[in-house]
């Protein structure tokens, strides 16, 4: 008979349980949270299930083995693989189905994310990652098969292997040898990222694709003994395909000849081939990135020589017509008209005030930073200030190099490229290491020379977040005199989000209801935890239109422009889920719980708090987002943590946070051992709990009287965060009545930022009853006012110091299940007396108890 696991949201029962004692066919349902199984599980014939809005709400750490003619269905999760181990490893012919599925490969590339061997793979709106420093995604060998269908995946290898693609993306490469095929029907999207060749066949091979769609970068396709073709091409502006193949080969692609370059061997040589594809992909750079959506290159140093047509805007006027950064305009004006100040003196025979160009870009990811630096630039070259509009990009890995002496060249030679320009310097904090034998120092000992002898000629941009360019400038001391010029990009607010994904899928030929998309923008960014600005609004963006597809492409419809209510419903999570529903049947949950009657009470006037809170913010009368951090007082064993749960589950279904999950904690994992380790520490766990509840378990214990304990900074560190992510989480500090007052005392700063405190009063003896009684008539037969009266007189005669409430309760029923199963031993009891306790077994608690 098929069986029902649940693993998770307080449950004793871990997922490692659950796999070792399933069996074919099972269903295993996932709570949201974190789930490690580093060293893996064989699996045979199990569904695995997520139950959460979307897979990054259950996220597994391990790996899945499956072999012998076996098979796993995983839904609704995200899978991590570990160190040198595949995420999934089929063979056999075994079957493998993924559905909303997303799989990161692990760190350093050498094994596939997915291995499949004599076996078959079934990917269903799925993703597949792998390390960007191998090709190495999904892995098919002898006689495999894959059909994978509104997904994304990294890159596809088939050896004698056969691929169906519809309608998914291929960001890298596929790579098919030994008569390997790919059929691709739909449309096959490639953004080109990272690799020679974006399609390489050899020995045999075919490849056939209805459409495929290149809009991000220039694509190569190599062909070896065998044939491609492609029956229709999209292809971006300034873009294009280009192929090579021997004369054993067929090549077949649709398309302009201006968009579509097909080669064969012999008739260039290589090296003229690899000159005209660098000359394409130079071509191909528009004059300016998209100033909402700019990312950066993670392998190559990207420079940019803009071609200046006549039908391009000045750079001012770029600059004013990016969206939002009101402040940060107005700080970048103030710069530009000091330059032009300076060059108007100049030219008038004035003597003039040394002016350094060299300037700090601090804020988030998606501010804008690199877009306002090309624009900026521009300015600069446009009014003479710089002698060219180089713009050169890199990060700390083009800087430094590995070995004692490399770092000093490696940065000169990128100086030296960027003389008379512009060097932006992306992450520059990540120059900045505690270790000694770091070489990030002596690249910045080198940029500093520079700095000093070109400061009126070239401009170095140091970009960053704005704490940690903060710790930077302190990295050497000769940064912060050197760098006079610093601009701050504030977050956009909800609504600046909103205007701009509205812009952005609009540009894009989308029809959306403009006030239904700003609406439900704006909410689901208030509460996000992802502080990644425009780049968020740009994967919500492609959320959106991949429900879409779905709805589109499974109900058959022609309309592939107008997004719908149900659409939006999918991003959401609320397609068929009434939250008031919810709301009430966790509020049955808290009512039903033994005792409590304060804590209910409380509870309940929250909510309705929490709703009035939710109406105001929405209409605009909120003045400032409320904070629902808490102190739960009271003794062992009272029902904090099961009303911590309820509690989280309660703020998601009112969409104040986006997860429902708990995280608890104590003393030992936010304090360190050492200097610097606790607030490191304390940090990873915070961050950890964003979204979602962070409950402290005994937090007094973070505060003692010695002046060395690290437990200080833990508190000093909770504190930053109580008041800068008020409205992200939330945190509940919980121990002991009288301990807690004392631990509020130690720091002035906690109590006024932790406004919400519930008291948990003991049990009586009666409500310990009722807990016992409850617990032991779900599977046993029992005299019930017998076991009432044996547990209020015995719970009533213990010392103040035994009485541990539900703990005691749960101890209790445990050594009372014990005794009855050795009292049925030796009395040689029936089968018929297994679940029938004897009520000698209850009296002898009485005696053993209190005697």
């Amino acid at each position: 008979m098929r069986s029902i696991w649940k693993v998770g949201k307080g449950r004793r029962k871990k997922l490692e349980d659950a796999l070792n004692a399933s069996k074919p066919g099972d269903v295993i349902f996932l709570y949201p949270g974190e789930y490690h199984f580093i060293e893996g599980f064989n699996v045979k014939n199990v569904e695995i299930k997520g139950i959460g809005n979307n897979p990054g709400d259950v996220v597994l750490f391990g790996r899945f083995v499956v072999h012998n003619q076996s098979s796993l269905s995983l839904s609704n999760v995200t899978l991590h693989a570990p160190h040198n181990r595949n995420a999934i490893n089929i063979k056999g012919r075994s079957t493998v189905n993924l559905d909303k599925v997303i799989i990161h490969g692990e760190l350093s590339g050498d094994y596939p994310a997915i291995w499949c061997e004599q076996s078959k793979l079934n990917m269903h709106a799925s993703e597949a990652y792998f390390s960007e420093e191998r090709d190495s995604g999904v892995h098919l060998s002898e006689q495999s098969e894959a059909e994978i269908r509104y997904s994304i995946v990294d890159s596809l290898c088939a050896y004698q292997s056969s691929i169906q693609l519809h309608q998914t993306q291929i960001r890298v490469a596929i790579t098919l040898s030994d008569n390997g095929m790919v059929n691709g029907t739909g449309m096959t999207d490639f953004p080109g990222v990272g690799s020679l060749y974006n399609i390489y066949l050899e020995k045999g091979s075919r490849a056939n694709f209805h459409s495929v769609n290149v809009d991000e970068s220039i694509v190569t396709f190599s062909v070896d003994q065998s044939t491609l073709t492609i029956k229709e091409t999209t292809v971006g502006e300034y873009l294009q395909i280009v192929a090579h193949h021997d004369k054993q080969s067929t090549v077949d692609i649709a398309g302009d000849k201006d968009k579509v370059v097909v080669y064969t061997d012999g008739e260039e040589a290589e090296q003229e081939t690899e000159n005209v594809v660098l000359g394409a992909v130079q071509a191909a750079q528009p004059n300016y990135a998209d100033p909402y959506l700019t990312e950066h290159p993670e392998d190559t140093i990207e420079e940019t020589e803009p071609q200046h047509s006549g039908e391009s805007k000045p750079g001012l006027e770029e600059l004013q017509d990016l969206y939002g950064l009101h402040s940060l305009k107005e700080q970048v004006m103030k710069f530009i008209n000091t330059v032009k100040f300076n060059q108007s003196r100049k030219e008038q025979g004035f003597k003039t005030t040394s002016l350094t160009l060299h300037s700090l870009f601090m804020g988030n990811p998606g501010t804008g930073k690199t877009t306002v630096a090309r624009i900026l630039g521009r300015v600069l070259y446009e009014t003479g200030v710089i002698g060219t509009d180089h713009f050169i990009e890199v990060t700390r890995k083009d800087l430094v190099g590995e070995y004692i002496g490399t770092t000093a060249t490696k940065t000169q030679e990128i100086l030296e490229r960027s003389r008379g320009g512009i060097l932006f310097i992306d992450e520059a904090y990540a120059l900045n290491s505690d270790s000694e034998n770091d070489f990030g120092k002596e690249a910045i000992d080198t940029i500093l020379t520079f700095m000093e002898d070109h400061r009126e000629d070239t401009m170095i941009i140091f970009a960053g977040y704005t704490d940690d360019m903060n710790k930077f400038l302190k990295m050497n001391s000769g940064l912060e005199s050197r760098i006079p010029n610093k601009f701050y990009f504030d977050d956009y607010s909800p609504e600046e989000i909103a205007e701009i994904g509205y812009m952005n899928i609009t540009n894009e030929d989308y029809i959306v209801d403009e006030q239904k998309y700003k609406q439900v923008i704006q909410r689901l960014y208030s509460y996000s935890v992802d502080q990644s600005n425009a780049r968020w609004v740009r994967n919500i963006n492609e959320k959106l239109i991949q429900s879409m597809a779905n709805r589109v492409i499974e109900t058959g419809s022609d309309d592939t422009q107008t997004i719908l209510d149900e659409d939006f419903d999918v991003l959401t999570g609320n397609q068929q889920l009434d939250k008031d529903d919810k709301i009430q049947d966790l509020l049955y949950q808290l009512d039903s719980l033994i005792g409590l009657t304060d804590v209910k009470e409380y509870v309940h006037r929250l909510i309705k708090q929490v709703k009035i809170d939710r109406l105001l913010a929405e209409d605009g009368g909120g003045t400032e987002k409320p904070s629902y951090h808490m102190i739960f007082a009271g003794n062992p064993g009272t029902g904090k943590t099961t009303v911590a749960n309820i509690i989280a589950e309660l703020f998601y279904y009112l969409d104040v946070l986006p997860t429902p999950n708990v995280k608890t904690v104590d003393r030992s994992d936010l304090v360190g051992g050492y200097v610097g380790h606790t607030e490191k520490q304390t940090k990873e766990v915070l961050e950890q709990s964003l979204g979602g509840v962070l409950f402290i378990d005994e937090a007094y214990q973070l505060t003692s009287q010695s002046s060395n304990d690290f437990g200080k900074q833990a508190v000093e560190t909770l504190l930053t965060y109580l008041e800068n992510y008020r409205d992200k989480f939330i945190v509940i500090l919980a121990g002991y009545t009288d301990e807690m007052e004392q631990f509020l005392g130690a720091n002035p700063g906690l109590r006024s930022r932790i406004p919400l405190k519930i008291t948990f009063p003991d049990y009586s003896p009666d409500e310990i009853a009722t807990i016992v009684e409850k617990t032991m008539t779900k599977n046993w037969e029992v005299n019930v006012p017998l076991l009432r009266s044996v547990v209020k007189e015995v719970y009533a005669k213990l010392p103040i110091t035994e009485k541990a409430n539900a703990r005691w309760a749960r101890n209790f029923t445990e050594r009372l299940i014990s005794n009855h199963k050795v009292w049925l031993s030796d009395h040689h009891a029936s089968a018929a007396d297994l679940k029938k306790i004897h009520d000698d077994v209850i009296r002898e608690e009485v005696h053993r108890v209190i005697v």
